[in-house]
């Protein structure tokens, strides 16, 4: 439940069975629905990451890897993906983890970083780590096709090399001040944006010579709100209208999937 819930006396409808199970009480009967992992409110973030360990250490060896955090406003999917300092998220510890093991394979292997950090705000793009160009002008992005990789890039998206987790904390920190957040009746700081920051793996491998690429992808979504529910109004109004489309639009992806 979000703050504002809590305050009002609301009480949670869903009970955890299982690691693999959620039931939801709805109208006197009781439905269950499996999932292949189901964290508590109780869950520590370290819980969360090892689940998606796996994954994020695949891009060592040149796996395309995208995680993100989906759901309605206030249930904590900033905090899941960013963390506070002395308890990060999954961002963080990812990249924890792949500086640690680039190390252990260090006489196998040597490994090249690169992150860029960009938001999608009421259909516009915006590179978090460098919000103007050259001439001092906020910065226009566009998703292009990359006809030499295959997918889609932002061309002019910075990107960031970085060497430790000292550096790529500090970039976050960068990048979050440049983001934008906003109150509603729903969310005392409601991300009002998409969030996607993104990691570039090279592999240069020693023992075979050759060259490996991989790509992660974090990405921690704006949630989802009724308009009733919001209080929103003008230009608050249109970024809720936005962020429903765009995640109406996920999840039709998601289901032809």
């Amino acid at each position: 439940m979000s703050a504002t819930e809590a305050k009002a006396g609301k009480k949670a409808v869903l009970a955890i069975p299982s690691n693999t199970e959620v039931a939801l009480m709805d109208k006197g009967k009781l439905n269950s629905y499996n999932y292949d992992r189901v964290f508590s409110a109780e869950s520590t973030q370290e819980e969360v990451f090892e689940e998606t360990q796996g994954l994020v250490v695949s891009v060592l060896d040149g796996y395309n890897v995208c995680i993100f955090a989906y759901g309605q406003t206030g249930s904590g999917k900033t905090h899941t993906m960013e963390g506070r300092r002395e308890d990060p998220g999954v961002n963080a510890r990812a990249l924890g983890a792949l500086f640690e093991l680039a190390e252990e394979r260090y006489c196998v292997a040597r490994y090249e970083f690169r992150v860029s950090m960009m938001e999608i705000y009421n259909e516009c793009i915006k590179d978090l780590f460098e919000l103007h160009d050259d001439k001092g002008q906020l910065k226009k992005l566009e998703v292009k096709q990359d006809l030499a990789n295959g997918g889609t890039h932002v061309p002019e998206l910075k990107l960031c090399g970085v060497e430790s987790m000292e550096e790529v904390q500090e970039l976050i920190r960068v990048g979050m001040r440049n983001r934008s957040t906003c109150a509603t009746n729903m969310n005392e700081h409601s991300s009002r944006s998409h969030m996607v920051f993104s990691v570039q793996v090279t592999c240069h491998d020693l023992l075979k010579g050759g060259t490996a690429f991989g790509k992660m992808h974090l990405i921690d979504l704006a949630g989802s709100e009724r308009l009733s529910r919001t209080g929103a109004t003008g230009d608050r109004l249109q970024e809720a209208k936005n962020i429903n489309k765009s995640l109406s639009a996920l999840g039709n992806c998601i289901s032809a999937l």
